[in-house]
């Protein structure tokens, strides 16, 4: 995608909804774990703003990231996939309000 691309992107909100569960999941298993963001960021080998972002659902999470997020905070990455895929149906996706 070039820049122009890229500028004109919009989220469709399928994809927001989506993000929104990740994002909720992400910061609840992190508190789970006792982790902070600037620790998470870190271990993952993002910047906090990023990581923020991402639990914001500002952002979206990358794939090259979700094995390192999985095992840091003891879920598998078919269930941060499975969030995205269907959050609905997702075993270890928190209710987010709609």
């Amino acid at each position: 995608m070039d820049r122009e691309d890229n500028m004109t992107y919009r989220a469709t909100p399928l994809m927001r909804r989506r993000r929104a569960h990740l994002a909720a999941l992400l910061r609840a298993k992190r508190v789970e774990c006792g982790f902070s963001t600037t620790q998470l960021a870190a271990y993952v080998g993002v910047s906090v703003k990023t990581y923020r972002a991402w639990e914001r659902g500002t952002r979206s999470v990358q794939a090259e990231y979700l094995p390192d997020l999985a095992r840091r905070l003891c879920v598998s990455v078919r269930d941060l996939a499975d969030v995205l895929d269907n959050p609905q149906h997702a075993a270890v996706a928190p209710r987010v309000a709609a």
